[in-house]
Formats: C-alpha cells, structure tokens, sequence
C-alpha cells in the first residue's frame, strides 16, 4: 500500500516537468522521483521547501508528456499540485500559466 501511494504521489508530481522524452524515460525516473522527490511535493500546500540537490537532478530528466498522462483525481487528491510546480520551478523546469494535466491547471503567476 505504501509503494502504490508513493508511486501516485510521485506520477502527480510529475505534471509540474516539461521535457522531451521517451516512455522508457518515463519509467525508468519513476522510482528516483519516489526516492528523491515525494517529501517536498505532500499537502499542506504550506510551507513550501526547496529540493534537494538530488530530487532537482532528478527533475531535470524527467519525461513530463508521459508521467503527465498518467496523472488522475486519485493522485491528485494525495499531491499538493501547486507544491509540484513550486519544485520543478525551483529546479529549473519552467511550467507555462494555464498547462493543464489532470484536472489541474497552472495559475497565472
């Protein structure tokens, strides 16, 4: 049960990372954004923390289009969407106002 929750709270934490990819990138990062990225992406949506050093390198290879796809109302009922595009903000990956992925929508800033 805690390896299913920590794989949809990393596939909601994905949708705030835009980069190309292939699905085998997709797969592959899963399990290095459950390890270094699932604590900075938990509700409340306050306060915010900067990621790791780690969890940012992490982000950078992440294959967004994928991960984004697989994104439900289950797993965005256990992510802080606004917490994920704060971290992929905070690790470089710019995420455009009105991006939708799931039912979620980046605000304007």
């Amino acid at each position: 049960m805690a390896k299913l929750r920590s794989m949809f709270l990393v596939l909601a934490f994905v949708v705030a990372m835009s980069i190309e990819g292939t699905q085998a990138a997709c797969d592959d990062n899963l399990s290095d954004l459950i390890k270094e990225c699932q604590q900075y992406v938990m509700p409340p949506k306050d306060p915010k923390i900067p990621p790791s050093d780690s969890c940012c390198r992490v982000v950078q290879k992440a294959d967004f289009p994928c991960l984004c796809s697989k994104v439900t109302k289950i797993i965005e009922g256990i992510v802080c969407m606004e917490k994920a595009v704060y971290v992929a903000e905070k690790c470089g990956r710019q995420v455009p106002h009105g991006f939708k992925c799931g039912s979620y929508t980046v605000p304007a800033k």
